[in-house]
């Protein structure tokens, strides 16, 4: 997903690390979320269950469709979540990041076609964006030095939170529904209903 070099017309920002280390960044390409979603990697979905009543049937809605409860603030579902986030913030970083192999320890190769271990993108996709963490974390990348170079990345990229906020939920509309409290019902098809 990292481009060789960046383009001599677009901005490159320089942040120094905790370490020392100076690292630039360039603007984030059109289309970048999109390839990222081609490639499978999305967000896990909270945990489900089909509502019943007191006799045990399943609830339905006035449309006929089961009613599900859906619980964001499972743990398990909150870990896989903040990972994903975590994971999705790596590659965008390794797109924006301005040759990053002379920067950073054993930086690593973006997945190609040919080079796929699993045969599944998104497997090899998040495996980069572990190994790149990795990376990170051999070159002594604080947590501050990380937001760091996100915050650069949006900003270069003109990028403000309201507009990324918009963007997320365009692309992972029940992310942003998952960030309500408690618990939250929708309906689900009949096929899937009496599966379960």
């Amino acid at each position: 997903m990292s481009p060789s070099s960046p383009s001599p017309s677009l901005p490159v920002h320089p942040v120094e690390l905790t370490n020392g280390r100076v690292v630039s960044v360039r603007p984030l390409p059109l289309g970048v979320h999109r390839r990222l979603l081609e490639r499978g990697v999305v967000p896990p979905q909270p945990p489900q269950r089909v509502c019943r009543d007191s006799q045990g049937r399943v609830m339905r809605d006035e449309r006929g469709l089961a009613v599900v409860d859906e619980s964001p603030h499972e743990p398990r579902y909150l870990a896989e979540r903040a990972r994903y986030d975590e994971r999705v913030a790596a590659l965008l970083l390794a797109e924006s990041l301005v040759n990053p192999a002379a920067v950073f320890d054993e930086w690593p190769t973006p997945p190609t076609a040919s080079s796929s271990r699993s045969g599944h993108a998104a497997d090899d996709w998040l495996a980069y964006a572990d190994a790149v963490l990795a990376s990170l974390g051999r070159s002594d990348v604080t947590a501050g030095d990380f937001l760091r170079l996100c915050e650069a990345m949006q900003h270069v990229s003109g990028l403000s939170g309201a507009s990324l906020d918009a963007a997320g939920d365009a692309l992972f509309p029940t992310a942003a529904g998952s960030s309500s409290a408690g618990s939250t019902s929708r309906p689900m098809p009949p096929a899937a209903a009496t599966a379960n």
